[in-house]
């Protein structure tokens, strides 16, 4: 009986080390939340990387857009003024 209440005791002291405030749980519990916080500000300077991607190619789209409709505008004046 009294090896059973040592090893309850043991189990107890050693649960309570894992459990408790600055114990092996919370430690791992706060590593995990700091591998966290850094992916995710991985994530947020990816994210904002693609949008500025995303900017620019809208931007020379858009210039694009305008070239080709001055070429055809070109186009049209040319194929009137030599009577194609």
């Amino acid at each position: 009986m009294f090896r059973v209440k040592a090893l309850q005791a043991i189990g107890a002291a050693k649960l309570r080390v894992v459990v408790t405030s600055g114990g092996t749980l919370a430690l791992h519990s706060t590593a995990l939340d700091g591998q966290i916080r850094s992916l995710q500000d991985q994530i947020d300077a990816g994210q904002r990387e693609v949008d500025a991607f995303e900017a620019n190619l809208r931007e020379q789209f858009t210039a694009l857009e305008s070239f080709v409709s001055g070429l055809k505008s070109q186009g049209s004046f040319l194929t009137q003024a030599f009577g194609r």
